[in-house]
């Protein structure tokens, strides 16, 4: 699945502006010219440059504490089969229109418009490896060195007020039907689960039944693999039924022997309608019977 995981920040905390989470998403643009940068997106513009993203995320701190968070930052990490074929427009693209709407539809309690989300997008196109990834502590990488692969991913920094100054926070836990009623907080595991559909939906994409969230997320997966597998039956359309085969009629409502061709056509100039046909063919059969 697209992997969605909110967090605090990439760096810097987020308490306060988010300058150091901007700077550090500018850290594969060090040394390039203008034009061979990636900039920052959103649902709005495609060419954000660093300072106009901060003025977007620190847009409204209405109603927030010092010591409360001001911008959350979450990534959707894609595998290679899920990158395979697409194109980094296309990938901005699918961001741009999904995710304010999936991040809204996850907010429980309240109607939010996905247009006020305050968010900056970025595209980067490298991984490196950290110092705790196993592959370094088993000595066959070094920190720091580049992933092979394809490895493009997207960074997301979302303010925590709307542009209507409503506050949300995906950290927030949901509280389920099964505890009480819904009152607020944020459905993490729904908002993964719809990622993943609008991906699949926008891309027209095959998921493997192994590879959804819904399966990974389960605690006994023989058995939810068997319900999915049901699931996809029962979603499998079914060809409808042949037409009976029926004498064809005409407008008139009179049926046409099987043997006899007769011309249907009611172009404009062709000086003769169906009536008329219809008439020949009774005389040519009089003719026949005389």
């Amino acid at each position: 699945m697209p992997h969605i995981q909110p967090t605090t920040s990439p760096k810097g905390g987020n308490t306060g502006s988010c300058t150091a989470a901007i700077t550090y998403l500018e850290k594969e643009d060090k040394g390039k010219e203008l034009f061979d940068r990636e900039f920052f997106f959103n649902q709005h513009h495609d060419l954000i440059i660093p300072e106009f993203a901060e003025q977007i995320i620190d847009h409204s701190k209405l109603g927030l504490r010092k010591e409360d968070a001001k911008f959350f930052a979450m990534t959707y990490s894609f595998s290679e089969e899920e990158l395979e074929g697409r194109t980094d427009k296309q990938l901005k693209e699918f961001v741009k229109k999904h995710f304010a709407k999936d991040y809204v539809a996850a907010v429980k309690g309240r109607d939010i418009n996905p247009d006020t989300i305050m968010f900056v997008a970025k595209l980067e196109q490298d991984r490196f490896y950290k110092g705790t990834d196993k592959e370094v502590i088993e000595g066959k990488y070094k920190q720091g060195q580049a992933k092979e692969g394809d490895n493009r991913h997207i960074h997301v920094l979302v303010a925590r007020n709307t542009t209507e100054n409503k506050k949300i926070s995906p950290l927030t836990n949901h509280r389920g039907e099964s505890a009480g009623p819904v009152k607020s907080g944020f459905d993490r595991v729904g908002f993964k689960e719809q990622t993943e559909k609008s991906f699949d939906e926008h891309f027209n994409y095959n998921r493997p039944l192994e590879h959804k969230f819904e399966y990974l997320n389960s605690d006994n997966r023989a058995e939810k693999l068997q319900e999915l597998q049901q699931r996809k039956v029962k979603e499998i359309p079914t060809a409808p039924p042949p037409p009976e085969q029926q004498p064809q009629e005409l407008k008139t409502g009179r049926t046409i022997d099987d043997g006899i061709k007769i011309n249907t056509s009611t172009q404009a100039g062709a000086g003769s309608g169906v009536n008329s046909d219809i008439d020949d063919i009774e005389r040519k059969s009089k003719g026949r019977s005389m």
